[in-house]
Protein backbone atom coordinates (compact mmCIF):
# COMPACT_ATOMS: atom_id res chain seq x y z
CA UNK A 1 0.00 0.00 0.00
CA UNK A 2 1.29 3.46 -0.90
CA UNK A 3 0.23 6.38 1.28
CA UNK A 4 0.80 10.05 0.45
CA UNK A 5 0.35 12.59 3.27
CA UNK A 6 0.28 16.35 2.73
CA UNK A 7 1.94 18.42 5.47
CA UNK A 8 1.82 22.21 5.82
CA UNK A 9 4.44 22.60 8.55
CA UNK A 10 8.08 21.80 8.81
CA UNK A 11 7.85 20.44 12.36
CA UNK A 12 7.83 16.75 13.24
CA UNK A 13 4.45 16.57 14.93
CA UNK A 14 3.69 13.66 12.64
CA UNK A 15 6.94 11.73 12.28
CA UNK A 16 7.74 9.41 9.43
CA UNK A 17 6.52 5.86 10.03
CA UNK A 18 8.73 3.58 12.07
CA UNK A 19 9.19 -0.13 11.57
CA UNK A 20 6.64 -2.27 13.34
CA UNK A 21 6.48 -5.91 14.18
CA UNK A 22 5.45 -7.90 11.09
CA UNK A 23 2.04 -9.48 11.06
CA UNK A 24 0.78 -11.95 8.47
CA UNK A 25 -2.80 -12.42 7.40
CA UNK A 26 -4.22 -15.38 5.53
CA UNK A 27 -5.32 -14.51 2.02
CA UNK A 28 -8.89 -15.35 1.11
CA UNK A 29 -9.66 -17.38 -1.99
CA UNK A 30 -9.62 -15.63 -5.34
CA UNK A 31 -12.25 -15.55 -8.02
CA UNK A 32 -15.74 -14.27 -8.53
CA UNK A 33 -18.65 -15.73 -10.43
CA UNK A 34 -19.24 -13.00 -13.00
CA UNK A 35 -17.91 -15.20 -15.80
CA UNK A 36 -20.32 -18.04 -14.93
CA UNK A 37 -23.32 -16.14 -16.32
CA UNK A 38 -24.07 -16.59 -20.02
CA UNK A 39 -27.67 -15.44 -20.52
CA UNK A 40 -28.99 -11.88 -20.21
CA UNK A 41 -32.72 -11.54 -19.51
CA UNK A 42 -33.80 -7.94 -20.19
CA UNK A 43 -37.05 -6.45 -18.89
CA UNK A 44 -38.54 -2.98 -19.18
CA UNK A 45 -41.08 -3.16 -16.33
CA UNK A 46 -40.96 -4.40 -12.77
CA UNK A 47 -43.89 -6.75 -13.46
CA UNK A 48 -41.78 -8.36 -16.20
CA UNK A 49 -38.89 -8.78 -13.77
CA UNK A 50 -41.22 -10.33 -11.20
CA UNK A 51 -42.40 -12.86 -13.79
CA UNK A 52 -38.78 -13.61 -14.70
CA UNK A 53 -37.88 -14.31 -11.08
CA UNK A 54 -40.82 -16.69 -10.77
CA UNK A 55 -39.36 -18.76 -13.62
CA UNK A 56 -35.98 -19.37 -11.98
CA UNK A 57 -35.03 -22.77 -10.58
CA UNK A 58 -32.70 -20.97 -8.20
CA UNK A 59 -32.22 -17.36 -7.23
CA UNK A 60 -28.58 -16.54 -6.51
CA UNK A 61 -27.15 -14.07 -4.05
CA UNK A 62 -26.06 -10.72 -5.43
CA UNK A 63 -22.51 -10.27 -6.60
CA UNK A 64 -20.58 -7.17 -5.54
CA UNK A 65 -21.40 -4.01 -7.42
CA UNK A 66 -18.84 -3.20 -10.10
CA UNK A 67 -17.28 0.19 -10.64
CA UNK A 68 -19.05 2.33 -13.27
CA UNK A 69 -22.06 -0.01 -13.47
CA UNK A 70 -25.20 1.51 -11.97
CA UNK A 71 -27.48 -1.34 -13.00
CA UNK A 72 -29.20 -3.45 -10.37
CA UNK A 73 -29.30 -7.15 -11.20
CA UNK A 74 -31.11 -10.25 -10.07
CA UNK A 75 -29.30 -13.52 -10.65
CA UNK A 76 -30.62 -17.03 -11.07
CA UNK A 77 -30.57 -20.21 -13.08
CA UNK A 78 -32.82 -22.35 -15.24
CA UNK A 79 -31.56 -25.85 -15.92
CA UNK A 80 -27.92 -25.45 -16.99
CA UNK A 81 -28.13 -21.72 -17.71
CA UNK A 82 -26.94 -19.03 -15.30
CA UNK A 83 -28.96 -15.90 -15.93
CA UNK A 84 -28.55 -12.18 -15.26
CA UNK A 85 -31.90 -10.37 -15.06
CA UNK A 86 -31.80 -6.60 -15.62
CA UNK A 87 -34.69 -4.16 -15.64
CA UNK A 88 -34.77 -0.65 -17.07
CA UNK A 89 -35.10 2.24 -14.60
CA UNK A 90 -38.62 3.38 -13.80
CA UNK A 91 -40.10 5.57 -16.55
CA UNK A 92 -36.95 5.26 -18.67
CA UNK A 93 -38.03 3.03 -21.50
CA UNK A 94 -37.12 2.73 -25.15
CA UNK A 95 -34.27 1.49 -27.31
CA UNK A 96 -31.68 3.99 -26.08
CA UNK A 97 -32.19 3.24 -22.39
CA UNK A 98 -32.23 -0.49 -23.07
CA UNK A 99 -28.92 -0.21 -24.92
CA UNK A 100 -27.37 1.61 -21.96
CA UNK A 101 -28.47 -1.12 -19.54
CA UNK A 102 -27.21 -3.94 -21.74
CA UNK A 103 -23.87 -2.23 -22.41
CA UNK A 104 -23.16 -2.10 -18.67
CA UNK A 105 -24.37 -5.67 -18.22
CA UNK A 106 -22.08 -7.15 -20.86
CA UNK A 107 -19.11 -5.26 -19.41
CA UNK A 108 -19.76 -6.57 -15.91
CA UNK A 109 -20.57 -10.13 -17.00
CA UNK A 110 -17.98 -10.94 -19.68
CA UNK A 111 -19.30 -14.42 -20.55
CA UNK A 112 -22.77 -13.27 -21.58
CA UNK A 113 -23.35 -14.70 -25.04
CA UNK A 114 -27.09 -14.40 -25.66
CA UNK A 115 -29.94 -12.19 -24.55
CA UNK A 116 -33.67 -12.63 -24.15
CA UNK A 117 -35.81 -9.50 -24.27
CA UNK A 118 -38.91 -10.65 -22.42
CA UNK A 119 -42.06 -8.75 -21.57
CA UNK A 120 -45.24 -7.21 -22.88
CA UNK A 121 -45.98 -5.96 -26.38
CA UNK A 122 -48.77 -4.57 -28.48
CA UNK A 123 -50.37 -6.84 -31.06
CA UNK A 124 -50.90 -5.96 -34.73
CA UNK A 125 -53.88 -8.13 -35.71
CA UNK A 126 -54.67 -8.76 -39.34
CA UNK A 127 -52.12 -11.05 -40.89
CA UNK A 128 -52.53 -13.52 -38.03
CA UNK A 129 -55.35 -14.06 -35.57
CA UNK A 130 -53.54 -12.64 -32.58
CA UNK A 131 -55.33 -12.31 -29.26
CA UNK A 132 -54.59 -10.82 -25.85
CA UNK A 133 -52.40 -13.20 -23.87
CA UNK A 134 -50.79 -14.69 -26.97
CA UNK A 135 -47.02 -14.83 -27.39
CA UNK A 136 -44.97 -13.33 -30.21
CA UNK A 137 -41.42 -14.53 -30.83
CA UNK A 138 -39.53 -12.12 -33.04
CA UNK A 139 -37.89 -13.64 -36.11
CA UNK A 140 -37.18 -10.21 -37.63
CA UNK A 141 -36.93 -6.78 -36.00
CA UNK A 142 -37.52 -3.44 -37.71
CA UNK A 143 -36.81 -0.06 -36.11
CA UNK A 144 -39.51 1.95 -37.80
CA UNK A 145 -38.70 5.41 -36.36
CA UNK A 146 -35.20 5.45 -37.87
CA UNK A 147 -34.92 7.25 -41.20
CA UNK A 148 -35.25 10.49 -43.13
CA UNK A 149 -38.13 12.96 -43.21
CA UNK A 150 -38.88 13.87 -46.82
CA UNK A 151 -40.94 16.67 -48.31
CA UNK A 152 -44.53 16.49 -47.21
CA UNK A 153 -43.59 14.76 -43.96
CA UNK A 154 -43.12 11.34 -45.48
CA UNK A 155 -40.58 9.17 -43.62
CA UNK A 156 -38.06 7.20 -45.62
CA UNK A 157 -36.96 4.39 -43.34
CA UNK A 158 -33.26 3.62 -43.52
CA UNK A 159 -32.99 1.05 -40.75
CA UNK A 160 -31.97 -2.40 -41.90
CA UNK A 161 -34.14 -5.29 -40.63
CA UNK A 162 -32.34 -7.34 -37.98
CA UNK A 163 -32.68 -11.03 -37.31
CA UNK A 164 -31.69 -13.01 -34.21
CA UNK A 165 -28.30 -14.69 -34.31
CA UNK A 166 -27.97 -18.12 -35.95
CA UNK A 167 -27.88 -20.21 -32.77
CA UNK A 168 -31.01 -18.48 -31.46
CA UNK A 169 -32.84 -19.03 -34.75
CA UNK A 170 -31.96 -22.72 -34.83
CA UNK A 171 -33.09 -23.12 -31.21
CA UNK A 172 -36.40 -21.44 -32.11
CA UNK A 173 -36.77 -23.80 -35.09
CA UNK A 174 -36.17 -26.83 -32.87
CA UNK A 175 -38.79 -25.69 -30.39
CA UNK A 176 -41.32 -24.96 -33.15
CA UNK A 177 -40.75 -28.46 -34.53
CA UNK A 178 -41.26 -29.94 -31.08
CA UNK A 179 -44.55 -28.05 -30.74
CA UNK A 180 -45.78 -29.61 -33.97
CA UNK A 181 -45.76 -32.97 -32.21
CA UNK A 182 -46.08 -32.12 -28.54
CA UNK A 183 -48.01 -29.22 -26.99
CA UNK A 184 -46.15 -26.20 -25.68
CA UNK A 185 -45.20 -26.34 -22.02
CA UNK A 186 -46.26 -22.74 -21.45
CA UNK A 187 -49.60 -23.63 -19.78
CA UNK A 188 -47.88 -26.21 -17.56
CA UNK A 189 -45.13 -23.73 -16.64
CA UNK A 190 -47.72 -21.11 -15.74
CA UNK A 191 -49.45 -23.64 -13.52
CA UNK A 192 -46.18 -24.67 -11.85
CA UNK A 193 -44.64 -21.25 -11.45
CA UNK A 194 -47.46 -18.70 -11.19
CA UNK A 195 -50.26 -20.51 -9.36
CA UNK A 196 -49.49 -18.64 -6.13
CA UNK A 197 -49.37 -15.28 -7.88
CA UNK A 198 -53.06 -14.52 -8.40
CA UNK A 199 -52.48 -11.15 -10.04
CA UNK A 200 -50.58 -12.85 -12.88
CA UNK A 201 -53.41 -15.21 -13.84
CA UNK A 202 -55.48 -14.72 -16.97
CA UNK A 203 -57.73 -11.73 -16.22
CA UNK A 204 -61.50 -11.69 -16.39
CA UNK A 205 -61.40 -8.50 -18.49
CA UNK A 206 -62.85 -8.99 -21.99
CA UNK A 207 -60.63 -9.34 -25.05
CA UNK A 208 -62.04 -6.62 -27.29
CA UNK A 209 -60.60 -5.56 -30.64
CA UNK A 210 -62.20 -2.41 -31.99
CA UNK A 211 -62.22 -1.38 -35.62
CA UNK A 212 -59.19 0.70 -36.54
CA UNK A 213 -61.25 3.77 -37.38
CA UNK A 214 -62.96 3.85 -33.97
CA UNK A 215 -61.08 5.99 -31.45
CA UNK A 216 -61.33 5.60 -27.71
CA UNK A 217 -62.90 8.47 -25.76
CA UNK A 218 -59.92 9.99 -23.89
CA UNK A 219 -62.19 11.27 -21.11
CA UNK A 220 -62.90 7.72 -19.92
CA UNK A 221 -60.37 5.41 -18.28
CA UNK A 222 -61.79 2.14 -19.62
CA UNK A 223 -63.87 0.87 -22.51
CA UNK A 224 -67.13 0.30 -20.65
CA UNK A 225 -68.78 3.15 -22.56
CA UNK A 226 -67.16 2.35 -25.92
CA UNK A 227 -69.54 1.44 -28.73
CA UNK A 228 -69.73 -2.35 -28.83
CA UNK A 229 -71.01 -2.22 -32.39
CA UNK A 230 -67.53 -1.07 -33.41
CA UNK A 231 -65.96 -4.36 -32.32
CA UNK A 232 -64.32 -6.57 -34.92
CA UNK A 233 -66.13 -9.86 -35.41
CA UNK A 234 -63.83 -12.73 -34.54
CA UNK A 235 -64.45 -16.42 -34.18
CA UNK A 236 -64.31 -17.60 -30.59
CA UNK A 237 -61.37 -19.78 -29.74
CA UNK A 238 -61.86 -23.27 -28.45
CA UNK A 239 -59.07 -22.94 -25.91
CA UNK A 240 -58.09 -20.17 -23.54
CA UNK A 241 -54.44 -21.23 -23.66
CA UNK A 242 -52.03 -18.76 -25.27
CA UNK A 243 -50.93 -19.33 -28.84
CA UNK A 244 -47.36 -18.74 -29.97
CA UNK A 245 -46.81 -16.67 -33.11
CA UNK A 246 -43.53 -16.21 -34.96
CA UNK A 247 -42.94 -13.14 -37.10
CA UNK A 248 -41.74 -9.58 -37.49
CA UNK A 249 -41.63 -7.12 -34.59
CA UNK A 250 -41.60 -3.33 -34.97
CA UNK A 251 -39.48 -1.44 -32.44
CA UNK A 252 -39.16 2.26 -31.66
CA UNK A 253 -38.79 4.76 -28.82
CA UNK A 254 -42.51 5.64 -28.87
CA UNK A 255 -45.57 3.74 -27.73
CA UNK A 256 -47.89 2.77 -30.60
CA UNK A 257 -51.44 3.92 -29.72
CA UNK A 258 -53.01 4.56 -33.10
CA UNK A 259 -54.80 1.72 -34.89
CA UNK A 260 -54.68 3.31 -38.35
CA UNK A 261 -50.91 3.82 -38.14
CA UNK A 262 -50.59 0.33 -36.65
CA UNK A 263 -52.28 -1.27 -39.62
CA UNK A 264 -50.35 0.82 -42.13
CA UNK A 265 -46.99 -0.12 -40.60
CA UNK A 266 -48.01 -3.75 -40.13
CA UNK A 267 -48.70 -4.02 -43.84
CA UNK A 268 -45.62 -2.09 -44.94
CA UNK A 269 -43.17 -3.83 -42.61
CA UNK A 270 -44.85 -7.25 -42.39
CA UNK A 271 -44.95 -7.21 -38.58
CA UNK A 272 -47.35 -8.61 -35.98
CA UNK A 273 -46.18 -6.87 -32.80
CA UNK A 274 -44.94 -3.48 -31.53
CA UNK A 275 -42.44 -2.96 -28.71
CA UNK A 276 -39.81 -0.44 -27.53
CA UNK A 277 -36.53 -2.09 -26.56
CA UNK A 278 -35.10 -4.81 -28.74
CA UNK A 279 -33.86 -2.73 -31.70
CA UNK A 280 -31.42 -0.97 -29.36
CA UNK A 281 -29.96 -4.29 -28.21
CA UNK A 282 -29.41 -6.34 -31.35
CA UNK A 283 -26.10 -4.62 -32.23
CA UNK A 284 -24.74 -5.15 -28.70
CA UNK A 285 -25.64 -8.79 -28.12
CA UNK A 286 -27.45 -11.56 -30.01
CA UNK A 287 -31.00 -11.21 -28.68
CA UNK A 288 -34.35 -12.94 -29.07
CA UNK A 289 -37.49 -10.86 -28.37
CA UNK A 290 -40.34 -12.67 -26.64
CA UNK A 291 -43.53 -10.64 -26.15
CA UNK A 292 -46.80 -11.34 -24.40
CA UNK A 293 -49.62 -9.41 -26.06
CA UNK A 294 -51.33 -7.07 -23.59
CA UNK A 295 -53.18 -4.74 -26.01
CA UNK A 296 -53.75 -4.07 -29.69
CA UNK A 297 -51.49 -1.03 -30.09
CA UNK A 298 -54.51 1.28 -30.34
CA UNK A 299 -56.15 4.05 -28.34
CA UNK A 300 -58.09 1.47 -26.32
CA UNK A 301 -54.94 0.45 -24.42
CA UNK A 302 -55.46 -0.69 -20.83
CA UNK A 303 -53.33 -2.40 -18.21
CA UNK A 304 -55.72 -5.24 -17.38
CA UNK A 305 -53.76 -7.83 -19.38
CA UNK A 306 -50.22 -6.64 -18.65
CA UNK A 307 -49.32 -8.98 -15.78
CA UNK A 308 -50.70 -12.05 -17.51
CA UNK A 309 -48.92 -11.07 -20.73
CA UNK A 310 -45.66 -10.68 -18.80
CA UNK A 311 -46.19 -14.13 -17.27
CA UNK A 312 -46.84 -15.94 -20.58
CA UNK A 313 -43.78 -14.31 -22.18
CA UNK A 314 -41.63 -15.38 -19.22
CA UNK A 315 -43.07 -18.91 -19.40
CA UNK A 316 -42.11 -19.22 -23.08
CA UNK A 317 -38.64 -17.86 -22.25
CA UNK A 318 -38.26 -20.61 -19.66
CA UNK A 319 -39.37 -23.30 -22.12
CA UNK A 320 -36.93 -21.90 -24.68
CA UNK A 321 -34.04 -22.04 -22.19
CA UNK A 322 -34.97 -25.58 -21.17
CA UNK A 323 -34.40 -26.58 -24.81
CA UNK A 324 -31.34 -24.36 -25.43
CA UNK A 325 -27.95 -26.11 -25.00
CA UNK A 326 -25.72 -24.53 -22.36
CA UNK A 327 -22.56 -22.73 -23.42
CA UNK A 328 -19.32 -24.60 -22.70
CA UNK A 329 -17.91 -24.75 -19.17
CA UNK A 330 -20.09 -21.91 -17.93
CA UNK A 331 -22.95 -24.31 -17.30
CA UNK A 332 -24.31 -24.77 -13.82
CA UNK A 333 -22.67 -28.20 -13.55
CA UNK A 334 -19.27 -26.51 -13.29
CA UNK A 335 -20.52 -23.81 -10.92
CA UNK A 336 -20.01 -24.97 -7.34
CA UNK A 337 -21.52 -22.00 -5.56
CA UNK A 338 -25.10 -21.86 -6.81
CA UNK A 339 -27.31 -20.63 -4.01
CA UNK A 340 -30.87 -21.37 -3.12
CA UNK A 341 -33.36 -18.54 -2.42
CA UNK A 342 -32.79 -19.12 1.31
CA UNK A 343 -29.12 -18.17 0.87
CA UNK A 344 -29.71 -15.16 -1.36
CA UNK A 345 -29.90 -12.73 1.58
CA UNK A 346 -26.12 -12.95 2.02
CA UNK A 347 -25.55 -10.85 -1.09
CA UNK A 348 -28.27 -8.45 -0.03
CA UNK A 349 -26.51 -7.98 3.31
CA UNK A 350 -23.26 -7.14 1.53
CA UNK A 351 -25.05 -4.50 -0.51
CA UNK A 352 -26.63 -3.01 2.62
CA UNK A 353 -23.24 -2.78 4.32
CA UNK A 354 -21.69 -1.12 1.27
CA UNK A 355 -24.48 1.43 1.15
CA UNK A 356 -24.04 2.09 4.88
CA UNK A 357 -20.46 3.26 4.22
CA UNK A 358 -21.64 6.06 1.95
CA UNK A 359 -22.44 9.52 3.26
CA UNK A 360 -23.40 12.91 1.84
CA UNK A 361 -20.56 15.08 0.55
CA UNK A 362 -18.16 12.15 0.59
CA UNK A 363 -16.16 13.80 -2.22
CA UNK A 364 -17.07 17.44 -1.65
CA UNK A 365 -13.62 18.70 -0.67
CA UNK A 366 -11.83 16.99 -3.57
CA UNK A 367 -14.27 18.41 -6.10
CA UNK A 368 -13.75 21.99 -4.85
CA UNK A 369 -9.94 21.90 -5.22
CA UNK A 370 -8.82 23.65 -8.37
CA UNK A 371 -7.34 21.55 -11.14
CA UNK A 372 -3.71 22.32 -11.86
CA UNK A 373 -2.82 24.07 -15.09
CA UNK A 374 -1.31 21.79 -17.70
CA UNK A 375 2.35 22.33 -16.67
CA UNK A 376 2.02 23.74 -13.14
CA UNK A 377 2.70 20.57 -11.13
CA UNK A 378 4.76 18.53 -13.57
CA UNK A 379 7.95 19.41 -11.69
CA UNK A 380 6.76 17.24 -8.84
CA UNK A 381 6.87 14.14 -11.04
CA UNK A 382 10.68 14.46 -11.12
CA UNK A 383 11.12 15.23 -7.43
CA UNK A 384 13.57 12.76 -5.78
CA UNK A 385 11.18 11.94 -2.92
CA UNK A 386 8.39 11.13 -5.34
CA UNK A 387 10.63 8.98 -7.53
CA UNK A 388 11.93 7.16 -4.46
CA UNK A 389 8.37 6.55 -3.32
CA UNK A 390 7.54 4.96 -6.68
CA UNK A 391 10.63 2.75 -6.54
CA UNK A 392 9.55 -0.64 -5.21
CA UNK A 393 13.20 -1.49 -4.46
CA UNK A 394 13.20 1.22 -1.77
CA UNK A 395 9.92 0.19 -0.17
CA UNK A 396 11.74 -1.08 2.91
CA UNK A 397 13.10 2.46 3.50
CA UNK A 398 9.92 4.52 3.21
CA UNK A 399 7.37 1.72 3.94
CA UNK A 400 5.10 3.05 1.23
CA UNK A 401 4.71 6.54 2.76
CA UNK A 402 5.21 9.85 0.99
CA UNK A 403 4.80 13.00 3.07
CA UNK A 404 4.17 16.32 1.31
CA UNK A 405 4.89 19.31 3.55
CA UNK A 406 4.59 23.05 3.01
CA UNK A 407 3.16 26.31 4.27
CA UNK A 408 -0.60 26.97 4.27
CA UNK A 409 -1.87 28.10 0.89
CA UNK A 410 1.23 26.90 -0.95
CA UNK A 411 -0.81 24.67 -3.27
CA UNK A 412 -0.22 21.26 -1.72
CA UNK A 413 -3.81 20.15 -2.22
CA UNK A 414 -3.56 21.06 -5.89
CA UNK A 415 -0.40 18.95 -6.13
CA UNK A 416 -2.15 16.11 -4.32
CA UNK A 417 -5.12 16.23 -6.68
CA UNK A 418 -2.76 16.41 -9.66
CA UNK A 419 -0.82 13.28 -8.62
CA UNK A 420 -4.00 11.44 -7.62
CA UNK A 421 -5.66 12.17 -10.97
CA UNK A 422 -2.58 11.07 -12.87
CA UNK A 423 -2.29 7.78 -10.97
CA UNK A 424 -6.05 7.17 -11.10
CA UNK A 425 -5.96 7.28 -14.90
CA UNK A 426 -3.33 4.52 -14.83
CA UNK A 427 -5.53 2.16 -12.78
CA UNK A 428 -5.84 -1.34 -14.24
CA UNK A 429 -9.14 -3.11 -13.50
CA UNK A 430 -8.66 -5.86 -10.87
CA UNK A 431 -4.89 -5.16 -10.78
CA UNK A 432 -4.23 -1.57 -9.66
CA UNK A 433 -6.47 0.81 -7.72
CA UNK A 434 -6.03 4.40 -6.54
CA UNK A 435 -8.31 5.93 -3.89
CA UNK A 436 -8.40 9.19 -1.95
CA UNK A 437 -9.87 11.14 0.93
CA UNK A 438 -9.63 14.92 1.36
CA UNK A 439 -10.38 16.16 4.88
CA UNK A 440 -12.63 19.22 5.01
CA UNK A 441 -12.55 21.33 8.19
CA UNK A 442 -15.60 23.33 7.04
CA UNK A 443 -17.67 20.25 6.28
CA UNK A 444 -19.89 17.98 8.30
CA UNK A 445 -18.48 15.67 11.01
CA UNK A 446 -17.73 12.77 8.66
CA UNK A 447 -15.89 15.09 6.26
CA UNK A 448 -13.36 16.06 8.95
CA UNK A 449 -12.97 12.86 10.98
CA UNK A 450 -11.08 9.61 10.49
CA UNK A 451 -14.40 7.79 10.76
CA UNK A 452 -15.43 9.40 7.47
CA UNK A 453 -12.00 8.67 6.00
CA UNK A 454 -12.11 4.94 6.82
CA UNK A 455 -15.66 4.68 5.48
CA UNK A 456 -14.67 6.38 2.24
CA UNK A 457 -11.42 4.48 1.67
CA UNK A 458 -12.99 1.12 2.52
CA UNK A 459 -15.91 1.74 0.19
CA UNK A 460 -13.59 2.69 -2.67
CA UNK A 461 -11.40 -0.35 -2.03
CA UNK A 462 -14.34 -2.80 -1.98
CA UNK A 463 -15.94 -1.29 -5.06
CA UNK A 464 -12.61 -1.17 -6.91
CA UNK A 465 -11.79 -4.81 -6.10
CA UNK A 466 -15.28 -6.38 -5.72
CA UNK A 467 -13.92 -9.81 -4.79
CA UNK A 468 -12.70 -8.30 -1.50
CA UNK A 469 -16.31 -7.74 -0.47
CA UNK A 470 -16.21 -11.27 0.91
CA UNK A 471 -14.62 -9.79 4.05
CA UNK A 472 -18.08 -8.47 4.90
CA UNK A 473 -19.14 -12.10 5.43
CA UNK A 474 -16.44 -12.77 8.07
CA UNK A 475 -18.30 -13.28 11.34
CA UNK A 476 -15.07 -12.88 13.34
CA UNK A 477 -14.87 -9.29 12.06
CA UNK A 478 -18.48 -8.23 11.87
CA UNK A 479 -21.68 -9.61 13.32
CA UNK A 480 -23.91 -11.48 10.88
CA UNK A 481 -26.81 -9.28 12.00
CA UNK A 482 -24.91 -6.07 11.25
CA UNK A 483 -26.39 -4.14 8.31
CA UNK A 484 -25.72 -0.57 9.47
CA UNK A 485 -22.33 1.15 9.32
CA UNK A 486 -19.88 -0.61 11.66
CA UNK A 487 -18.04 1.33 14.40
CA UNK A 488 -14.53 2.72 13.89
CA UNK A 489 -12.63 -0.26 15.33
CA UNK A 490 -14.51 -2.68 13.06
CA UNK A 491 -13.94 -0.45 10.03
CA UNK A 492 -10.21 -0.60 10.72
CA UNK A 493 -10.31 -4.38 11.06
CA UNK A 494 -12.23 -4.68 7.78
CA UNK A 495 -9.77 -2.36 6.03
CA UNK A 496 -6.82 -4.36 7.36
CA UNK A 497 -8.41 -7.63 6.26
CA UNK A 498 -9.11 -6.27 2.77
CA UNK A 499 -5.55 -4.98 2.33
CA UNK A 500 -4.12 -8.29 3.55
CA UNK A 501 -6.10 -10.03 0.78
CA UNK A 502 -4.72 -7.86 -2.03
CA UNK A 503 -2.05 -10.41 -2.87
CA UNK A 504 -0.08 -9.03 -5.85
CA UNK A 505 -2.43 -6.18 -6.68
CA UNK A 506 -1.43 -2.53 -6.27
CA UNK A 507 -3.37 -0.24 -3.94
CA UNK A 508 -2.56 3.47 -3.50
CA UNK A 509 -4.21 5.85 -1.01
CA UNK A 510 -4.11 9.66 -1.13
CA UNK A 511 -5.06 11.45 2.10
CA UNK A 512 -5.09 15.25 2.11
CA UNK A 513 -5.24 17.98 4.76
CA UNK A 514 -4.47 16.08 7.97
CA UNK A 515 -4.48 19.19 10.14
CA UNK A 516 -8.18 19.67 9.37
CA UNK A 517 -8.82 16.59 11.51
CA UNK A 518 -8.44 16.10 15.28
CA UNK A 519 -4.73 15.78 16.17
CA UNK A 520 -5.07 12.63 18.28
CA UNK A 521 -7.20 10.98 15.59
CA UNK A 522 -4.49 11.73 13.04
CA UNK A 523 -1.74 10.26 15.24
CA UNK A 524 -3.77 7.08 15.70
CA UNK A 525 -4.43 6.97 11.97
CA UNK A 526 -0.72 7.34 11.15
CA UNK A 527 0.10 4.51 13.56
CA UNK A 528 -2.50 2.34 11.89
CA UNK A 529 -1.27 3.02 8.37
CA UNK A 530 2.32 2.61 9.51
CA UNK A 531 1.52 -0.88 10.77
CA UNK A 532 -0.47 -1.67 7.67
CA UNK A 533 2.22 -0.44 5.29
CA UNK A 534 4.85 -2.52 7.06
CA UNK A 535 2.75 -5.62 6.53
CA UNK A 536 2.65 -4.87 2.82
CA UNK A 537 6.37 -4.22 2.29
CA UNK A 538 7.29 -7.79 1.48
CA UNK A 539 4.46 -8.21 -1.04
CA UNK A 540 4.61 -4.73 -2.61
CA UNK A 541 0.86 -4.54 -2.13
CA UNK A 542 0.09 -0.95 -1.33
CA UNK A 543 1.45 2.51 -0.85
CA UNK A 544 0.12 5.70 0.67
CA UNK A 545 0.43 9.40 -0.07
CA UNK A 546 -0.50 11.56 2.87
CA UNK A 547 -0.64 15.28 3.51
CA UNK A 548 -1.07 17.48 6.55
CA UNK A 549 -2.21 21.04 6.03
Amino acid sequence: MNLALLHDRDDEDYPRPLKRQKTSYASAENGLLYDRYTIAWICALYIEMAAALAMMDEIHGQLPRCFNDNNAYMLGSIKNHNIVIACLPHDQYGNNNAAHVLTNLTRTFPSIRRGLVVGIGGGAPGKVDIRLGDIVVGTRIMQYDFGKVLAGGEIQRTAIPKVPEYSLRTAVTNLRAKHEIYPSRVPAILQERMQEHLNYRRPSAPDHLFQASYEHDPSTADCETCDQSQLEEREARRSREPKVHYGGIASSNQVMKDAVTRDKLAQELDIICFEMEVAGLMDILPCLPIRGICDYSDSHKAKDWQKYAAAVAAAYAREFLEALPATGDASRDSWPNARSPEQADLGNRRQQLLESLEFDQIDSRKTTIKTAYSKTCRWFLKHPDYLEWLDSEKRSQHHGFLWIRGKPGAGKSIIMKFIYTKMKKADIPMKALTVSFFFNARGELLEKSVLGMYRSLLLQLLEGFPDLQRILDATDLISRNQVTCPPLNVLKDLFRSAVSSLEKRSFTCFVDALDECDEQQVKDMVDFFEELAEQCVENNKAKTVTSKT
